[in-house]
C-alpha cells in the first residue's frame, strides 16, 4: 500500500527521505541560533512541561486527504519519539522536560495504533492524550477517550463533524 503524505503520489521512501532530510537540516543549529539557544536558557525554568506534543509513526499514516497536504498543519504526517527526544535535548538542553503526547489529529491516521505507540513508547515522565476515532462508538466512549474534539476541531473547516461523527459521541 502506497502511503501518503505532504509529498503524496511520490511514495512513502520519498515522504521519508525528504522529511529525514528536512530534520537533519532543522537539527544543525548555526552559531546564532546557538547563542540564543544560551540566553534562552538563562531564563528558561529547570523544569518544563510542554503540553502540546504530536506523535506517530510512518506506519500510521495510511491516507492523508489531499485537501491538508498544503495546509500548514500538515508539514509532517508523522514525528517519531525519537525525533521529538532529539528536539527536547537539542532545544532544552540540561532541563528536566515532560511532555504530553498525542498523534497527529488528520483524516488517514491509524488513531487506534498511534495511540497504542504512545502507550507503548513514552518515557514514564510524560503523558499520553488519546485520540478518539469519530466513526467508532466504543472505542471512543468505552475507554473514556474524551480528546475527540482537537480531531474534530482540525477537520471541521474541511468536514462538518456530524458529516463524519456518530450521534453518540456527541452525547457522551
Amino acid at each position: 500500500m502506497v502511503k501518503y503524505g505532504l509529498t503524496t503520489l511520490k511514495g512513502e521512501k520519498y515522504m521519508i527521505s525528504q522529511t529525514a532530510k528536512y530534520l537533519k537540516y532543522a537539527f544543525r543549529l548555526t552559531s546564532q541560533e546557538m547563542v540564543l539557544m544560551d540566553e534562552f536558557g538563562e531564563w528558561l525554568p529547570d523544569q518544563i512541561i510542554d503540553c502540546h506534543c504530536h506523535c506517530n509513526i510512518s506506519d500510521h499514516t495510511e491516507k492523508i486527504d489531499p485537501r491538508l497536504i498544503n495546509h500548514p498543519a500538515s508539514t509532517f504526517s508523522y514525528f517519531d519519539l525519537q525525533w521529538a527526544e532529539q528536539a527536547k535535548h537539542l532545544l532544552f538542553s540540561g532541563k528536566s522536560i515532560c511532555s504530553l503526547y498525542f498523534s497527529l489529529p488528520l483524516f488517514g491516521i491509524d488513531f487506534v495504533n498511534a495511540n497504542q505507540y504512545l502507550l507503548n513508547k513514552a518515557s514514564a515522565l510524560d503523558r499520553i492524550a488519546l485520540l478518539g476515532i469519530p466513526s467508532e462508538v466504543d472505542y471512543t466512549i468505552y475507554r473514556n477517550i474524551n480528546t475527540i474534539l482537537l480531531f474534530l476541531q482540525f477537520n471541521s473547516s474541511i468536514h462538518p463533524a456530524y458529516s463524519y461523527c456518530k450521534k453518540q459521541i456527541f452525547r457522551a
